[in-house]
């Protein structure tokens, strides 16, 4: 196998690529997973995959677009911890962001973009000790709102 058979899949076993794809993905769909059993501590982004997708032909401007997400999406997860709530998701890190910048100067903005809003997008492989999952964020939840209960 020469590295032009395998040079997509080293975009999505990049770390910032799948960091990233971590964000979009509990600002959206696994949000709206959990809403089913309780109400989200931070709104769901409608929609966003659609923003970054009309981006996507232009580097700069999906680069921008990226970071004004990704900016909101840590200053959410800042708030919450301010008020000494779990947000129940990790921050993004500037070295995510410079390995994406990385990707899109290699393999350009439309491929990277899709494929970042794709993988965000899809269903994560859930197992026990993946605590990252929704069913833990909800039991976590749970256990949260029981504890506070107890305190009144």
């Amino acid at each position: 196998m020469n590295s032009e058979d395998d040079k997509y899949s080293e975009i999505m076993q990049n770390e910032g690529f799948r960091n990233i794809a971590y964000a979009i993905r509990h600002s959206t769909v696994s949000l709206q997973n959990a809403k089913k059993f309780r109400k989200p501590a931070t709104d769901i982004r409608y929609g966003l995959g659609q923003q970054l997708a009309r981006k996507a032909a232009y580097p700069e401007d999906f680069l921008a677009e990226l970071g004004e997400f990704l900016h909101l999406y840590n200053a959410e997860n800042a708030q919450l911890r301010e008020k000494g709530r779990n947000p129940f998701r990790s921050n993004v890190r500037m070295e995510d962001m410079e390995e994406i910048v990385k990707l899109v100067d290699r393999f350009g903005s439309k491929v990277v973009c899709n494929m970042l809003v794709a993988f965000g997008y899809a269903s994560e492989t859930r197992s026990k000790d993946k605590s990252e999952s929704v069913e833990q964020e909800i039991d976590d939840a749970q256990a949260d709102e029981e504890e506070s209960g107890d305190e009144e």
